[in-house]
């Protein structure tokens, strides 16, 4: 319990400095670690909102830069949203994991 607590605490601090991949990594262990603890997941909740607004701006960024055939930029910035959507089950994880596949094809054509 006392390593859950500092993984809070952690957390807590990373999500005062907006640091919301430190914040989400630190609380989505600290409810690994202790699973009953409401704080660290509503903590946690809040923070995986927070990364999922960012992965939707940087997949929304990425878009754009497609439709401008800037490919580079949007290969960066579907890298960047995959580490606030780091898993399958993240809504924009699939969508950036396809821009990346559309992006690898268009360089092999």
């Amino acid at each position: 319990a006392q390593l859950a607590s500092n993984r809070v605490r952690e957390g807590i601090s990373a999500a005062e400095r907006r640091d919301w991949l430190d914040a989400r990594n630190a609380l989505r262990e600290a409810v690994a670690i202790d699973p009953f603890n409401s704080d660290a997941r509503t903590r946690y909740n809040k923070a995986q909102s927070e990364c999922q607004k960012i992965a939707l701006q940087l997949y929304q960024a990425a878009k754009a830069y497609i439709t401008n055939t800037n490919n580079n930029d949007a290969q960066k910035s579907c890298m960047q949203a995959l580490k606030y959507a780091d898993r399958p089950s993240d809504p924009y994880n699939g969508k950036c994991m396809e821009l990346l596949n559309r992006i690898k094809r268009f360089e092999t054509e």
